[in-house]
């Protein structure tokens, strides 16, 4: 069985943790189709200056050091190949809409959808195809 997982496509933890999941459900047996959306605020585009002054807003000084940072280390180490072999991942467009035909074209047979760190609406279409 897949499992669809939803999320943004963010240097800092997002890829990180998006990694670690689908390493554990790789271990569990599971196939999976990562969608990976750019990281939009309010589903504006954003200039790495607003995001970065937002992040210093939101969480301080140290913190936004330690993103920068781990947003350069991640720029080298997260390469689709840290991804275990039957991890599919769908890079999608800002320009795309996310509808249930969407979905369909990437996945096969799936029952679950993960949403990890998503800023997107999910269409009501989209929910149906899930028990």
């Amino acid at each position: 069985m897949e499992i669809a997982i939803l999320t943004q496509n963010n240097g800092f933890l997002i890829n990180k943790y998006s990694r670690m999941l689908a390493n554990s459900l790789e271990r569990a047996g599971f196939d999976i189709v990562l969608f990976r959306c750019s990281a939009t605020a309010k589903g504006k585009k954003m200039s790495k200056f607003s995001a970065l002054k937002d992040l210093m807003r939101m969480f301080g000084l140290g913190f936004t050091i330690r993103a920068i940072a781990e947003t350069l280390i991640s720029a080298v180490r997260d390469r689709p190949s840290k991804y275990p072999d039957n991890c599919k991942i769908v890079e999608v467009p800002d320009s795309q809409k996310i509808n249930a035909e969407y979905f369909q074209e990437h996945c096969g047979e799936f029952r679950v959808l993960l949403i990890l760190a998503g800023t997107r609406i999910i269409r009501k279409d989209v929910l149906d195809l899930f028990e």
